[in-house]
């Protein structure tokens, strides 16, 4: 199953004579066995906002989705019905930072490496990793399952000598991006040690570039 969340404007004519936008919810599935999409409730009366951004994860066989405003909202397929999820759970998963690894989500922000402890609703630290994980000076930092284990890039500035006068240099016109591979291991219910298998400039490329999404394909 494919799950797609969103909203759209539903009436030009309403912005028109008002100057607001009138936005309608969207949510379907798609069934990928029979190729067909089906519309599923988009009910979310508690908090209007909850599709205006893209942030979800699957967590727990249900459907979490992260609005800007941090609150954090589930829907439950054996139930067909949305809930309130634990607000907390919403903190870190922002800008594509996070993923889910064996119902464990994930995630990256303010120099660390964290995960979701859905027992105690605590997001809590990687232990045996480096304390600020991520310098300062990493940015666009983004996350993926890579089979079983966390696949992190990120994109840095090529370091500059302030002696160095000459236009071409790197740290003019290009940044790296680097990849690390971390090993999960749970060794109690409140403590996962991450353990980094690689970590490598993997690629260079021009300075206006953007890092997007990280995607784990599966052939």
């Amino acid at each position: 199953m494919i799950y797609v969340v969103g909203r759209y404007e539903e009436e030009e004519e309403h912005f028109i004579s008002t100057g607001e936008a009138l936005f309608k919810a969207f949510f379907k599935v798609l069934d990928t066995k029979t190729q067909t999409w089906h519309t599923l409730p988009a009910n979310y009366s508690e908090d209007k906002g909850v599709f205006s951004a893209g942030n979800s994860e699957f967590v727990d066989g249900k459907l979490h989705v992260v609005p800007w405003t941090s609150r954090c909202m589930a829907y439950n397929p054996k139930e067909a019905r949305w809930e309130q999820a634990d607000r907390v759970m919403g903190a870190f998963m922002s800008q594509n930072a996070y993923c889910e690894i064996d119902n464990v989500l994930c995630s990256a922000f303010l120099g660390f490496l964290r995960w979701y402890d859905t027992q105690s609703a605590t997001w809590r630290n990687f232990m045996g990793l480096p304390q600020g994980f991520f310098s300062y000076s990493c940015h666009q930092i983004r996350l993926a399952n890579f089979r079983g284990k966390i696949a992190a890039f990120w994109a840095q500035n090529f370091p500059c000598d302030d002696d160095d006068d000459d236009d071409d240099d790197d740290c003019d016109d290009k940044k790296m991006i680097w990849c690390a591979v971390i090993a999960l291991d749970k060794r109690t219910s409140c403590e996962i040690w991450g353990i980094v298998e690689s970590l490598d400039h993997v690629l260079t490329v021009p300075k206006d570039s953007n890092l997007v999404k990280a995607l784990a394909a599966t052939l």
